[in-house]
């Protein structure tokens, strides 16, 4: 009896990469290597090469972000399109760039009184916040920020038809602060910025905000000031300080507006922050700050020669400008 011949079976090979990537790879035989589940040989893949590692992106600096974040406040940039509900500029007076201030552009304002708040700055803690010398100085900066706005908010009930919220907006509007860059390094861009952020915290409008002193100098920083003094009229300035740093930035800023800006009829009050050091801490810091006085002073005679040079040649362009000029006779032909 004749058997009929057996169907032969011819193994198909598949390209190697033809499912690769669609679904997972079926699984390999455990006893017969190189034949799949149904016993149909197959040879053994290559292993995929390992991908190159993705290259890792440098992480941005704290400084490029405060930066960054610095001119998306100034500048309020719209992204697709959507715009921010309420639209105002930064500041009613001062331009985003105090250098570019004119300084006989003064600002005609009816007030007589003008404060403005500066505060030192100083190093921030490993989170990018203010550290504790400098956040004790900006609890003292808000004392003195509110006291100034009840002040001249009670002055403003007492004028005839003046009600309390005009008199509050008029309070605000003729306050203002200023967080300048500590000596700490190239970060005064950066402890501007968290110092910023923590006046808006405590109730500050970011349009009283001056946020351009950002030097990493004292001397540096009080130069920047005499232009916004000058253009806004400001006739009280206050300086907030540690109780430790204070005789250094007192001298500083005495020397400096009474040698450079003798024509502003200006009013200096210095407050001291709690900086909570123990007795030794403080005479460490004292002998500290007395030694960094030598230093500062030879900054600070040439920063009063330029700003003193300055203030002639402002002197006689404005005389210049307000003489009468002289009428030119021409000879007839």
């Amino acid at each position: 009896m004749s058997h009929p011949s057996a169907t032969r079976m011819t193994p198909t090979l598949l390209p190697q990469d033809s499912m690769r990537g669609l679904r997972k790879p079926r699984r390999v035989s455990a006893t017969v290597p190189g034949l799949l589940s149904t016993g149909m040989p197959r040879s053994t893949p290559a292993p995929p090469p390992a991908p190159a590692p993705a290259p890792t992106a440098k992480r941005p600096s704290a400084k490029l972000l405060a930066a960054a974040g610095l001119d998306l406040f100034r500048q309020g940039l719209a992204f697709d399109g959507v715009l921010p509900p309420r639209q105002e500029p930064r500041h009613p007076a001062v331009s985003p760039n105090l250098l570019s201030i004119p300084e006989d552009g003064a600002v005609q304002s009816g007030s007589s009184d003008s404060q403005l708040i500066v505060i030192i700055g100083g190093p921030l803690n490993g989170r990018g916040e203010p550290g504790v010398w400098v956040s004790n100085r900006i609890a003292k900066a808000i004392q003195v920020y509110w006291q100034v706005i009840q002040a001249f908010s009670e002055a403003g009930e007492d004028e005839e038809n003046a009600d309390s919220d005009h008199a509050a907006r008029m309070a605000a509007s003729l306050c203002y602060v200023a967080p300048t860059g500590g000596e700490s390094g190239e970060e005064g861009i950066v402890e501007t910025e968290a110092m910023r952020n923590a006046l808006v915290g405590m109730g500050v409008s970011p349009h009283r905000i001056l946020m351009d002193c950002s030097a990493t100098s004292i001397v540096q920083n009080a130069m920047q000031l005499v232009h916004v003094i000058r253009h806004l009229r400001i006739q009280t300035l206050h300086v907030v300080t540690s109780e430790f740093h204070l005789p250094r930035v007192q001298r500083c800023y005495e020397q400096l507006f009474a040698g450079a800006a003798p024509d502003l009829p200006i009013r200096l009050v210095f407050h001291s922050a709690p900086d909570g050091l123990s007795p030794a801490e403080r005479v460490a810091r004292q002998k500290a700050e007395q030694q960094l006085q030598l230093t500062t002073q030879a900054e600070l005679d040439a920063a009063l020669g330029q700003l003193q040079a300055h203030h002639r040649r402002l002197s006689t362009q404005r005389r210049n400008h307000h003489s009468p000029s002289k009428p030119r006779f021409e000879s007839a032909v």
